[in-house]
Order: C-alpha cells, then sequence, then structure tokens
C-alpha cells in the first residue's frame, strides 16, 4: 500500500498531530533498546537504536543514565 502523506488532512494537521504518529514509534523503538539492553548488553542495544534512528544524545541517556529516563504516567 503506497502511502501519501500529501493529504489535504494532512497539509491542515498541527504540528504536534504530524509528528504525534513519530514520537509514538520512537519512544517504542527506544523500549524495545532499554529491554534488548538487559537481555543482550549495552552495545547490542546500542546498535539497534542507531539502526533504527534514535539520535545518539537519546540513547545515551537511556541506556548509560537510566535515573535520566523519561517516566510516563
Amino acid at each position: 500500500m503506497d502511502v501519501n502523506f500529501q493529504t489535504a488532512e494532512y497539509k491542515n494537521a498541527a504540528p504536534h498531530q504530524r509528528f504525534l504518529r513519530r514520537d509514538f514509534l520512537s519512544a517504542h523503538v527506544v523500549e524495545v533498546g532499554i529491554s534488548l539492553q538487559e537481555q543482550f548488553g549495552t552495545k547490542y542495544a546500542a546498535a539497534f537504536l542507531k539502526d533504527n534512528f534514535i539520535h545518539l544524545d537519546v540513547a545515551t541517556r537511556v541506556l548509560l543514565r537510566p535515573a535520566q529516563r523519561r517516566q510516563y504516567s
């Protein structure tokens, strides 16, 4: 299925609505990375996050400084 993001609905969406899905996907990738770190180690998790386009600053924070991870309610 070819997805066309140039629809009027997309163009007229508020900026936070346009990127909500990407933020959700990024959050999911980070959660998977944390799980992989617990199972296979930091090096493996870091490679996974890099391969999934998670910014280096974010990957470093979540993998090396767990106390600084964002908390979701």
